[in-house]
C-alpha cells in the first residue's frame, strides 16, 4: 500500500545539490559563524525554508512510503553488527582512561577523556517516542543500562529530538549521579530542572560556538 501511495523515487543522477540560502547577515558574526536567533519565541532555521514540513515527512515514513531501509532480521543482525558489553561491564578492574570512546547507539556514546566520562546524548529506552508503546523502535537493545554507566563527570545533549534525550534516561542519570555537570542547549535548562532532579547550579547553557570548562578539569566542552 505505501508503495502505491508514494511518489516515485528519483533516480540519483537526476539530483540536484541542494544549496541552502544565506544565513541572515544580522545574525552572522564578523568571522562568518551564523548565530542562533529566535522570531515570536521560537528559534529559527532558514536552512529548512521550502523544505517538506516534519509532518508530511512522518506521514510518508511511517504511513504512505515504502519500506526501503533494508534493515536485516534480528539474527542477521545479530551476526553482523553484534552487541557487545562495553568494557566497564566486562572489565572487573575498569577505570576511566585518558583516550577511549565506547558508541552506545546511534548518538549515545560514552567518551573517556583524561579520566573524565562524559556521555552524550543519552538514550537508553526501547523506543525514541514520547511514549514507550508507540514510536520508532530500537533495532537492538542498547549496550547497557543507565544503572550500569561508570561515574559520569559530564552529560552532553545536541538537541531534544527524542532519538538524542530521553526523559526516563536523563531521569534516571539525575537520581542516580546528582553530581554530574549537564550540558544542554540554549533554552532546555528549564525543561531538564522541570522534569527532573538536576539541580540548577549543575545546567550549563550553551549556543553555538561557545566553550565551557568542565569543573575539576582542563577539558573545554
Amino acid at each position: 500500500m505505501g508503495s502505491a501511495l508514494s511518489s516515485a523515487m528519483e533516480p540519483g543522477s537526476e539530483l540536484d545539490i541542494w544549496q541552502p540560502p544565506l544565513w541572515p547577515s544580522e545574525h552572522t558574526d564578523s568571522e562568518g559563524k551564523v548565530q542562533a536567533y529566535k522570531e515570536g519565541g521560537r528559534f529559527q532555521n532558514p536552512w529548512m525554508n521550502g523544505r517538506p514540513s516534519a509532518a508530511s515527512f512522518f506521514v510518508s515514513w511511517f504511513v504512505t512510503g515504502p519500506d526501503e531501509s533494508n534493515i536485516p532480521g534480528a539474527t542477521e543482525l545479530n551476526e553482523t553488527l553484534p552487541v557487545k558489553p562495553p568494557v566497564w561491564l566486562s572489565d572487573p578492574n575498569f577505570t576511566v582512561s585518558n583516550a577511549r570512546l565506547t558508541w552506545l547507539g546511534h548518538a549515545t556514546t560514552l567518551a573517556e577523556i583524561d579520566g573524565s566520562a562524559i556521555l552524550t546524548d543519552p538514550v537508553f529506552s526501547g523506543r525514541a517516542s514520547a511514549v514507550q508503546f508507540a514510536g520508532p523502535k530500537r533495532y537492538t537493545a542498547a549496550a547497557c543500562k543507565v544503572k550500569d554507566l561508570p561515574p559520569l563527570a559530564a552529560v552532553l545533549v545536541s538537541h531534544n529530538h527524542y532519538d538524542h534525550l530521553d526523559l526516563r534516561s536523563v531521569s534516571r542519570l539525575a537520581e542516580l549521579q546528582p553530581n554530574i555537570s549537564w550540558f544542554v542547549p540554549a533554552g532546555m535548562a528549564k525543561w531538564l530542572k522541570d522534569n527532573t532532579v538536576v539541580s540548577g547550579e549543575k545546567v550549563h547553557e550553551m549556543t553555538w560556538w561557545q566553550e565551557e570548562q568542565l569543573e575539576g578539569t582542563n577539558i573545554k566542552i
